[in-house]
């Protein structure tokens, strides 16, 4: 009987076993490489379903969820800005103009007007060459309806060549009703 010799050099002896491990070892690293794939995806699925929920959920819900986790200094920054620029949004400015408009006497010119919508005030500036015109001016603001108080804050005198020139600033007060 002659035996058979297995003289290959190349291959191990338990070459079978090694190959079997190998297999094994890629099989596993696939499988954790599958889970890894569908764990992410299950996230991103979770944060896309949550912000539908958000999406979908009150103005006032929305705003409670938010309110319930702290804000950053950017945030807050970007709060207090958008807070000012609808305040500023909410000025009444065509009723303010046009009253400040039908109330300026010939003669006086207005400088500038600024609003403080904050507190509900604006700063008018004007120039006139005889004090009697602002005088006129203030009253007339006074007669208007929607202007509350009406105060000459400060003035002012400059003898400008052959030109005397008056210069005042009124602080008046507007009311923020809804039929103003």
């Amino acid at each position: 009987m002659s035996r058979w010799l297995d003289i290959n050099l190349a291959r191990p002896t338990n070459w079978r076993q090694s190959a079997t491990a190998k297999t094994l070892a890629g099989l596993v690293s696939l499988l954790l490489l599958g889970l890894a794939v569908n764990g992410m995806r299950w996230m991103d699925l979770r944060q896309q379903i949550s912000a539908e929920k958000v999406g979908s959920l009150s103005p006032a819900t929305r705003m409670d969820i938010a309110s319930s986790q702290p804000m950053t200094a950017e945030q807050v920054k970007r709060a207090a800005a958008m807070a000012q620029m609808l305040q500023q949004l909410a000025t009444p400015w065509e009723r303010l103009f046009s009253r400040t408009e039908g109330s300026l006497p010939e003669g006086l010119k207005l400088e500038s007007l600024q609003a403080q919508p904050g507190q509900s005030k604006m700063l008018i500036k004007v120039a006139a060459r005889d004090f009697p015109e602002i005088f006129l001016f203030l009253h007339r603001l006074r007669a208007q309806e929607g202007l509350e108080s009406v105060q000459l804050k400060s003035q002012s005198f400059a003898d400008a060549g052959n030109t005397p020139r008056w210069r005042a600033t009124l602080e008046v007060q507007w009311s923020s009703g809804p039929n103003e």
